[in-house]
C-alpha cells in the first residue's frame, strides 16, 4: 500500500454527501506543483475523504482555491470518462490526516495530530517504465 504527503491547492467545489449507508462523504480535486523554474509541473489528484475528515473539511471551510496538505494512501483509479466514450486513469488519495495551510506562510500549520509513519526504503528499488502505460493528465 503507498502512503501519500501531498501540499496542494484544491481546485474544484467541495459538497458534502451522504452515502447509502448514511456516512458523510466528500470528493474534490487538488493540484501539487513540484520542481522549479522551467521543469515546474503540475501533479493532479482527486481525493476521497468520509466521517469525521469530510465534516472537518467542510465545516474548516475548506473549498476551491484554499491550500491544504493531505496525508492518505494512494490509488491508480480507473473511471469512465464523463463522454461515455471509454475509461480514463487518475491518482486517487484516500484520506487518513489533513491540515490548511494559510496562503502566504512559509511553514506550514496543521491540524495534523500526528507525523506520517517513518518510511523504510527498500533494499532494492525496481523502476518503473512510464512510457508502458501513460499516466492520466
Amino acid at each position: 500500500m503507498a502512503q501519500i504527503s501531498v501540499d496542494g491547492q484544491v481546485i474544484s467545489e467541495i459538497e458534502l454527501k451522504t452515502s447509502a449507508k448514511n456516512n458523510p462523504y466528500v470528493r474534490f480535486e487538488i493540484v501539487e506543483y513540484i520542481g522549479k523554474g522551467e521543469k515546474q509541473r503540475a501533479q493532479y489528484f482527486h481525493v476521497c475523504a468520509f466521517a469525521e475528515h469530510a465534516l472537518g473539511i467542510v465545516n474548516a471551510g475548506i473549498g476551491k482555491g484554499s491550500h491544504i496538505q493531505l496525508y492518505g494512501k494512494l490509488e491508480v483509479e480507473t473511471y469512465g470518462k464523463r463522454d461515455g466514450k471509454g475509461v480514463g486513469k487518475r491518482m486517487k488519495i484516500m484520506l487518513k490526516d489533513w491540515g490548511s495551510i494559510p496562503i502566504g506562510e512559509s511553514k506550514r500549520q496543521t491540524s495534523l495530530d500526528k507525523a506520517p509513519p517513518e518510511m523504510v526504503m527498500p533494499d532494492e528499488v525496481i523502476e518503473i517504465d512510464g512510457d508502458k502505460e501513460p499516466m492520466p493528465k
